[in-house]
């Protein structure tokens, strides 16, 4: 019996009422010896011998005529001397089919590494057809651990056994027989350790030096008892900054501790989840230790150490020079490397060189805004995959309705992943245009028709012009996706018609994802001044021109769609609005072979419902 399983995780084990110590009498010894004639009893334990698991058990009913066994293909093994000899146990392996037709069956075998929680022997078999029991000896004959229960099975955990030659004794209760059981050894193939070995002691710890940027480390390996890292943040710790871990549990429960210089445990984070996450809030500047551990010594073939430091406060650039008549992207970054800003920066340079005419100034808590101000960030939200990030607009202009504030949050355990497979700046191109106001402010601007229907309509003169020009068409409307939750529908381009186009709600196939002058166009509908030479070149699939806008689509895309989600406005709660999510998953197929080619895909989508009316009745 594993004394640690279940559905939450137990700190001890819970010798339960029902398990005790039942020492026969010793008239009912002799009387029990008698009717099992000359079968060895299974006696108790000496006190203190440690891994010993008892109940209390009734003797086996004797038939007068019992009906025999044919003894299994491992007979004869009826003593230690003669115990067949399984040879070396370097994976999980199991016996089927075994029969305990004698008194006992004994096995022999090699040990090649050091036990784990991980490795074990059990038996199982149905008591109701003879209860078994499980002993196990080391080499010189020591009896080391029982397990004796009245349940379908027996266990005994090898954590801690030195590498060696061990013996189990498989034997009845009493002498019982059983026609089938089976035999299994679990063991955990030994782990390769990562790069950053040894550092099994905080006084080897791994030095990652100061750190003035997120530091994301993955394909770390848990193979012993501890990794010890140590870092140096050159500011204060705020509600932000933090030191975070993911992994699967179901491969091995980690823990994780955050010490001072001095070696003093400060915080910790144990649960049952595939991360934990301790925020370094509060903390002084100064060098701190990270210890990542396996509950009960148990291992882990690859986790993830994120630390977000914090660091000295930087003075915000000063807003551009009035009389200033170019569009302006402005950022506050946080938890972002300078090489990942840089992404920002150069989705913001196209569409600064989209939008090229002046808005009027806002002002954000204080903050002189001209013409746009994005909040920017890469902070812990889920671990890897899942949520990837969220985004929306939280100010707009009096009377135009323009944004002149909005929200960016990546989660900073997948920046990596969309960077390495191509996708971080056209997802951040496409985020920012949903900021900017793209399927967000359409229906308030009154430019959506068919809202809901199975051919919405983006109906802004220039947008429509522009469509038509590219696809051969004298529509009155630009397709507007109709298929989705509202995180989807009703706020991208149809991706039925415009396939890879910046602004629909897939992202793929491929990373090449243009801006079209349909999107540029749609921003002059929304009262921007715009360039439409600065659109990307774009030209839809052959199949697809002259498609009608009352077309409607069956089928999507090999990419792959996000779920909708709710979460806690950026401002207060009394105004709560939806915003936008995108996550990882499995999408559908319109045509086999590019579902073949293009298999899992992440996805992302705005909502159309991205704030509440209550964001309009707080305009500037």
């Amino acid at each position: 019996m594993d004394w640690f399983a279940g559905g939450s995780r137990l700190r001890r084990a819970n010798m339960g009422a029902s398990r005790k110590l039942h020492l026969e009498t010793l008239e009912n010894r002799s009387l029990l010896a008698s009717l099992a004639s000359n079968i060895e009893p299974a006696l108790p334990p000496t006190v203190g011998i440690a891994g010993a698991t008892f109940v209390s058990k009734q003797a086996p009913l004797r038939q007068a005529a019992a009906a025999l066994l044919t003894d299994d293909r491992f007979e004869p093994n009826d003593s230690r001397s003669a115990a067949w000899n399984l040879g070396t146990i370097s994976a999980t392996t199991t016996y089927s089919g075994l029969v305990m037709a004698d008194s006992h069956d004994w096995y022999r075998f090699y040990l090649p590494a050091t036990g784990t929680v991980d490795d074990s022997v059990v038996l199982n078999f149905l008591n109701a057809q003879g209860d078994l029991d499980l002993r196990l000896y080391n080499a010189y004959g020591t009896r080391l651990r029982t397990s004796a229960t009245i349940n379908n099975g027996e266990r005994i955990s090898l954590s801690g056994l030195a590498r060696g030659t061990y013996y189990i004794d498989a034997y009845g209760y009493l002498g019982a027989q059983n026609p089938n059981y089976s035999l299994t050894i679990n063991r955990r193939m030994p782990l390769v350790d990562d790069a950053y070995e040894e550092n099994d002691t905080r006084l080897a710890a791994r030095d990652l030096g100061t750190l003035t940027d997120v530091k994301l480390i993955s394909n770390l390996v848990m193979a012993d008892s501890s990794d010890w890292y140590s870092f140096t943040m050159n500011g204060a710790g705020t509600s932000a900054d933090y030191v975070a871990m993911s992994f699967l549990h179901s491969q091995g429960d980690l823990d994780l501790a955050l010490y001072n210089s001095a070696g003093t445990r400060l915080r910790l984070s144990e649960s049952a989840t595939n991360a934990e996450r301790i925020s370094l809030s509060g903390l002084a500047a100064g060098t701190y230790y990270v210890r990542v551990y396996g509950y009960l010594g148990a291992t882990n073939p690859s986790y993830s150490l994120e630390i977000d430091p914090a660091a000295a406060t930087a003075t915000p650039p000063p807003p551009p020079p009035s009389g200033d008549s170019a569009f302006d992207i402005q950022f506050v970054f946080s938890g972002l490397s300078t090489s990942q800003r840089a992404y920002f920066e150069q989705a913001a340079a196209k569409w600064e060189s989209v939008i090229v005419g002046d808005l009027p100034a806002a002002s954000y808590f204080g903050q002189t805004v001209d013409d746009i101000l994005i909040e920017a960030s890469a902070v812990y939200i889920d671990g890897i995959s899942g949520i990837l990030g969220q985004a929306g607009p939280d100010r707009v202009r009096s009377g135009s309705l323009l944004p002149y504030h909005g929200v960016m949050e990546f989660d900073s355990a997948d920046v990596a992943d969309m960077i390495a497979d191509g996708t971080f700046l056209g997802v951040i191109l496409h985020e920012m245009g949903h900021v900017l106001g793209i399927g967000t402010i359409w229906e308030n601007k009154g430019l959506l028709v068919g809202a809901g229907t199975t051919n919405p309509r983006f109906i802004g003169s220039q947008a429509v012009a522009a469509y038509n020009s590219i696809f051969g068409t004298s529509a009155t409307g630009v397709p507007v996706e109709n298929t989705g939750g509202a995180g989807t529908r009703d706020s991208h381009w149809r991706e039925s018609v415009f396939r890879t186009e910046l602004m629909t709600g897939w992202v793929g196939p491929g990373s090449d994802m243009p801006l079209s002058r349909v999107t540029v166009g749609s921003l002059a509908d929304l009262g921007y001044t715009v360039n439409i030479a600065a659109a990307d070149p774009f030209v839809p699939p052959s199949s697809l021109l002259s498609v009608s806008t009352t077309a409607s689509s069956g089928s999507t895309s090999a990419s792959v769609r996000m779920d909708d989600r709710v979460f806690a406005d950026w401002m207060p709660a009394a105004r709560q609005r939806r915003q936008e999510r995108w996550q990882s998953g499995l999408g559908r197929s319109d045509l086999a072979s590019e579902l073949e080619l293009q298999g899992r895909r992440r996805f992302e989508a705005a909502v159309d419902e991205l704030f509440a009316d209550e964001l309009f009745s707080a305009r500037s």
